[in-house]
């Protein structure tokens, strides 16, 4: 089951706002992986979008708990000022079917758009 959320903000402050949500939700979220932070290690790497050393590419990974339950993993991609995000799933980690669609409402564009108008 693939569910993909598209944003207008650049992939760091989508990441942000999506931990604050869930975290406001009771879930505990961990940021796993940073393409900004690891290519900071790296010289002379080009972009595939812009094809320049000086890109604003960025790959987040978040890991979203809920109880002792193996996590959730959120996937944050985006280039410019726009990102996309989805669920990845794992046939190595079973999760409780409801754990996807449950974090899919809580990122909903009708729920995100008023928790991000009160901020």
């Amino acid at each position: 089951m693939a569910h993909e959320i598209a944003l207008s903000l650049p992939s760091n402050e989508a990441a942000n706002r999506m931990t604050k949500l869930l975290h406001t939700a009771g879930f505990r979220v961990i940021q796993s992986f940073d393409l900004r932070v690891a290519r900071s290690l790296l010289h002379d790497c080009a972009c595939p979008h812009h094809g320049t050393t000086s890109c604003n590419c960025e790959y987040i990974v978040l890991l979203v708990y809920r109880g002792n339950n193996p996590p959730l993993t959120l996937v944050i991609h985006g280039y410019d000022d726009f990102s996309w995000c989805l669920i990845a799933d794992s046939s190595s980690q079973p999760l409780d079917p409801q754990f996807p669609e449950v974090v899919i409402q809580i990122l909903s564009p009708e729920r995100r758009v008023l928790a991000f108008e009160a901020n």
